[in-house]
Formats: structure tokens, sequence, C-alpha cells
């Protein structure tokens, strides 16, 4: 091969697994070949490694910045088929450039400073280092659940790229203007930009945006979510909770900690008030985002879950009509020793 004439191949500048530094240094100055050489080496099998570094002619000289940049190129992994079709949706710029740097583990996401090891460094517990780490969640929420659908319309698809894109100036918002975060106010501004968009591509409107925020419950994935509370609650003794579930039920409830208790009497849920579920684990993950202590509950809960509260405590909490029981009396009927509420952080 001339490599005067033709450039070099990717394979031509690896040997053996490393980097053929000789190679390099005929075409880059010392600084460079040192940098490329600090790089990973990336996978050459097949023809995957036999793409052009540099295509040059009789007059030409390659160009380092060119050869760096191929090089940088061809290292990086290759882009899933799924992520392609939303690189390919036709939004506003800024908005493409946002996705691409996602789908290019280009922004510090939870993820890629996972990868990178630096998640221990943030105190994800302290405001407002904890709402920045949530919306890496929600934006990894959002990727989990469509970017391998493909039932999902072209609408729907442009409609998630701006809420993403919201979701993540939301973030920025709290990191550097030191902003309260705001769900509905990102959800709105994710709608009002789908119209322009809209606009923008000259397309007509016949997708009811709204209907399907709803259904798809958006607004209450990010509404719902810990860091929406002004103040994190503090852990107290737990209170039994007579419910039927719904939303409004439990979200007066009179103590932060509550086991939910059935009409029957038979205790199906834990959680704190605002939130509810139906295992502990569960409770100790959400528990732990929060940024409280949960293990004595969790021993609290794992004793009374799919236990029977007694028939007289019961119809004490009914004849009373209060909102709730100290769960350390229903324990103390069952035989159970109640667990100590936790001490603050």
């Amino acid at each position: 091969m001339d490599e005067a004439v033709l450039g070099f191949c990717l394979s031509d500048v690896i040997m053996d697994g490393q980097w053929f530094a000789e190679v390099l240094r005929r075409v880059l100055p010392e600084y460079w070949v040192n940098l490329i050489v600090q790089q990973p080496v990336p996978r050459c099998s097949g023809d995957g490694c036999r793409r052009w570094v540099w295509e040059g002619n009789y007059s030409d000289t390659p160009s380092t910045k060119d050869i760096y940049n191929q090089i940088s190129q061809v290292s990086m992994f290759q882009l899933e088929a799924s992520w392609k079709v939303f690189l390919r949706i036709p939004v506003f710029p800024k908005v493409q450039i946002f996705m691409w740097k996602l789908a290019w583990d280009r922004l510090p996401t939870r993820s890629v400073l996972d990868q990178m090891v630096c998640w221990q460094l943030i105190p994800v517990n302290l405001r407002p280092s904890s709402i920045v780490w949530q919306a890496s969640n929600w934006l990894e929420a959002f990727t989990d659940k469509y970017w391998n659908q493909d039932s999902a319309g072209h609408l729907k698809r442009i409609l998630m790229c701006l809420l993403m894109w919201c979701i993540w100036k939301m973030r920025n918002a709290v990191l550097f203007h030191n902003q309260r975060s705001n769900a509905k106010v990102t959800v709105l501004k994710a709608l009002t930009l789908f119209k322009e968009c809209a606009q923008w591509k000259q397309d007509k409107l016949n997708f009811k945006v709204k209907d399907w925020v709803l259904q798809e419950n958006f607004e209450d994935l990010l509404c719902n979510n810990p860091i929406e509370r002004q103040r994190e609650p503090i852990l107290g003794e737990p209170v039994f909770i007579i419910t039927d579930g719904s939303v409004n039920t439990i979200t007066r409830a009179a103590g932060a900690a509550f086991v939910l208790v059935g009409s029957n009497g038979q205790v199906f849920g834990a959680g704190f008030a605002g939130w509810s579920w139906s295992s502990p684990s569960r409770m100790e993950a959400e528990g732990i985002r929060l940024g409280v202590q949960v293990a004595r509950m969790k021993e609290l809960i794992n004793l009374l879950l799919g236990s029977m509260v007694p028939p007289m405590v019961l119809q004490q909490v009914v004849e009373k009509k209060i909102g709730g029981y100290p769960a350390s009396t229903v324990a103390k009927e069952n035989m159970v020793t109640a667990v100590p509420p936790p001490m603050k952080d």
C-alpha cells in the first residue's frame, strides 16, 4: 500500500493490540502521538478497522487535526440502532445537539458518572445534588421505556426529545442558578416547545398531546418524585391507616411514615406520606433516595406485612374515625416488638 497516496487505515496504526507509534510519528508531531497512544485501542475485527484515517492524494499532506478526529471517532462505541431513530427526529438544532451528546454519553448523567467512578464524590443526599442526581434518573427512565419501542409514533418521539431537553434545562437551572425544581412547569414547557416545533416544521398538529401526556403519566412521574418536596420528610413512628388505596387518602396521612391496612384488617403496603409501596425492598430503595434511614422501619414492616390487624384494634380505629393508629400498639397486640424510630441523619 502506498501510504503517501492512500493514507492510513485504522489497522495500519495498530499492531498486536497496541498503537503503532512509529507509523504515527511519520505524519504527526510527538505531542499528538502521545495523546493518541493514551487513548483506548479500538477493537479491530472484520472490515470495521479498514476505515480510512486519512484519504490523501499526491499533492496533499495529512492534517493533524483531521487524523486525530478520525481516530477518535473510530474509537467510539457503535451507536445502537434505536438511538439513530431519535437522532433523525427533526427538532430544533439545540435539541438535536443535546440528543447527540446524550446518545454518545457526553453528558454527566448518573450512568456516565458511575462508569467514570465519579459518583462517590457527589453528596447525593443534599440539595441541589439530589435534584441533579434525580434528573439523570428521569432521563434513563424515559430512555429505558421508549428507546426500544418501535410502536412509538413520530410525534411521540418528538415530544419525548423535547421533554428530555426540558428536564435537562431544569437540571441546569437548579445546578447553576439555584432555582427550585418544578415538574409541572417542565412538562408545560415541553408542550409549548412541541407546538413551536410543529409550526417550525409546518406540520398539522393532529395529535392530542395533553391526553397522551396524562395517559403516559409523565407528569405523575415528575410531580410524585421525592425531590419535588420542599423538605425531606423526617421518619417517625409508623402509623396504621385504614384506606382504600386512593391517593387522596394516602396524602392526608397524619405521619410521615405509615402502614396501609385494608378494610379487612390486612396489612398490604407501607411508605411515607404521599408515596406507598407494596414491598419493604422498594420502600428501602425510595427511602435511601429520600436521604432517610429506613433499616428499622423496614424491619418493622417485614414483621407486619401480610399480617392481620387484631379486630379489637381495627374496631378502635374505625370508631375513633381518625386517620391512623400507632404502629407500636398494633405490634404489641400481634406480639411483635416495636422498633424505635431511627435518629435523624
